[in-house]
């Protein structure tokens, strides 16, 4: 897991807000169930603008990276760029770095090991309505299953429910607590923490695999009395040949 930290006076193109308190909730879930994780602490090298179209990068070698922070869409018209997950900036600029923003074409989750992504930013999966614009979208899945984040902007969510909790409420939906509560599969489980947490307007969409990717859980479930239920079959890499195969599916909290 990992987050971006704002620095100076952050963009004046969009704020988001600072999604730490929802890492921390979910690292605290996760652990408490046993599972390993692997950056405790907020991980520097695994900032936005390592995740990279070689899959070479810190979340990409990890079964589920939770990547949390700034972003902002808008068309760069010197390049014609669609820029996003944009963090530390500008004093990232000085530091020799590209700002943190990334085009979707540049990153490749799941060419090592990631199976889930889970972006808690604003707009990270809008497509605008746009077919190149979702095309992109498909193309990062390399390997990877599934994409959690929201089509529109996002909120702290309802009052007394903020981040930390809408974490840990995610963290326990997808793991369950054996004996008694059987856990869900991630899709549902995303779709249930923002129909509960965010208010009426907010989209949390899920883009993956259509074989059977609606029906993964976390892996090392207990389900049934019986562990280890997990991620059904692997997708293969999105291509141009097989955009077909992959899509986003919308959760809308009702108006």
């Amino acid at each position: 897991m990992t987050v971006d930290h704002y620095v100076g006076t952050g963009c004046v193109i969009n704020w988001d807000m600072n999604w730490e308190p929802f890492r921390v909730g979910l690292r605290d879930r996760l652990t408490a169930a046993g599972w390993t994780v692997a950056f405790s602490e907020d991980e520097l090298a695994c900032t936005s603008h390592k995740i990279d179209k070689d899959g070479n990068n810190l979340g990409d070698r990890v079964d589920l990276f939770l990547w949390s922070g700034h972003s902002l869409y808008y068309m760069d018209a010197a390049t014609g760029a669609k820029l996003h997950m944009s963090s530390q900036h500008p004093q990232a600029c000085e530091d020799g770095r590209d700002c943190g923003n990334i085009t979707h074409q540049e990153v490749a989750l799941g060419a090592d090991d990631n199976e889930v992504s889970l972006i808690v930013t604003c707009r990270w999966l809008q497509n605008k309505n746009n077919w190149g614009l979702a095309r992109e979208i498909k193309l990062m899945h390399k390997g990877n299953h599934i994409m959690l984040s929201f089509a529109s902007d996002a909120y702290n969510g309802r009052p007394g429910f903020g981040p930390w909790l809408a974490g840990d409420m995610l963290g326990r939906s997808m793991l369950g607590v054996q004996p008694n509560e059987l856990p869900s599969p991630i899709v549902w489980a995303w779709w249930g923490l923002v129909q509960y947490w965010q208010p009426a307007g907010v989209i949390g969409r899920a883009s993956l695999w259509l074989g059977d990717c609606d029906h993964d859980y976390l892996q090392g479930n207990w389900k049934y009395g019986q562990p280890g239920w997990g991620y059904g079959a692997q997708p293969p890499a999105c291509t141009d040949q097989n955009l077909g195969e992959f899509d986003c599916i919308d959760c809308y909290v009702p108006w």
